[in-house]
């Protein structure tokens, strides 16, 4: 079972404008779409479409459209109750190709209520192949939350694998304490790398450290893989499909749906493949196995 914990649970809505936008008359909107997202819930999701045994953790009221829309995917799920409101993110396809963006104020919490989460993905471990810390987390938290977990769960489930998928100072919290902590499968975002001299000493880093399997996406087509002393780049050749949601959360679920242990290749095909997939349902979000173009894919031993 692979679990995943949203930190930052949000209600993603997407609907089409039907004209150019106007500030003086009615806009009307069109195939209105609204899924539960967040980081570990848009992993969640593609694991779960994928036929992979999957659940999920986040802060959320236990009554509310979050967790009712959660009942209704079917998606397993368990909640730390807080006040909320679940935020909204709404975004509107024009007409003319861009998209507007508008984000509810994050939802509210508080130390304790982070405390709970933490011990509760601890908990839910003891049944767990995979841990997953995907996304950002709220402003309350300290850069080294997921550092917490990560230690927790080597107290106490050494055999539990832990993959990592964060940016900013939760990223960086993580790097300075890599020797102690050591995630089995870390992934990081190349697009939000500002200098490629940094990466190279976070390689540097890593690898000394041992950390076993390290995706680099330097950007939606260009994947390169450490996996065990051996290197692979991969790259996509076709047409990227329309992804509202975050891509790099879907490049982990298809990483995490092959054994990257026994065949890092199959893996790495399976990241760029489910990265740049079209969504298979608007009810979803999220891309499915169905609309995959693996044959886009080519991957090369460095």
């Amino acid at each position: 079972m692979i679990l995943t914990v949203a930190t930052t649970p949000e209600l993603f809505r997407t609907s089409h404008l039907q004209s150019e936008l106007s500030w003086t008359e009615v806009n009307k909107l069109t195939e209105v779409a609204i899924v539960p997202a967040g980081g570990g819930v848009n992993v969640a999701q593609a694991l779960y479409c994928a036929g992979a045994e999957t659940s999920v953790i986040a802060p959320a009221p236990e009554v509310s459209q979050f967790s009712r829309m959660l009942q209704l995917f079917g998606l397993p799920f368990d909640l730390v109750d807080v006040p909320g409101p679940v935020p909204v993110r709404y975004l509107i396809d024009a007409p003319d190709g861009q998209l507007l963006q508008f984000v509810d104020p994050p939802m509210h919490l508080n130390v304790a209520q982070l405390a709970m989460l933490r011990d509760l993905c601890v908990t839910q471990a003891e049944t767990a192949e995979w841990v997953v810390l995907a996304g950002v987390l709220p402003d309350i938290a300290d850069a080294t939350w997921y550092v917490d977990i990560i230690r927790a769960l080597r107290l106490y489930h050494r055999n539990t694998k832990i993959a990592v998928s964060t940016s900013n100072q939760a990223l960086h919290a993580v790097l300075r304490q890599v020797y102690t902590t050591k995630p089995d499968f870390l992934v990081i975002d190349g697009t939000s790398v500002t200098e490629r001299s940094s990466v190279d000493e976070w390689f540097t880093t890593l690898l000394d450290a041992e950390v076993p399997h390290i995706l680099m996406c330097w950007d939606r087509g260009d994947f390169e893989l450490f996996s065990r002393g051996r290197r692979y780049a991969g790259a996509y050749s076709g047409t990227p499909g329309k992804q509202w949601l975050p891509w790099i959360d879907a490049a982990l679920a298809g990483a995490l749906l092959k054994d990257v242990e026994k065949d890092p290749v199959a893996a790495l095909t399976s990241a760029l493949a489910y990265a740049n997939a079209p969504i298979g349902d608007a009810q979803r979000a999220v891309p499915t196995p169905d609309v995959l173009a693996p044959e886009h894919v080519s991957v090369r031993e460095l």
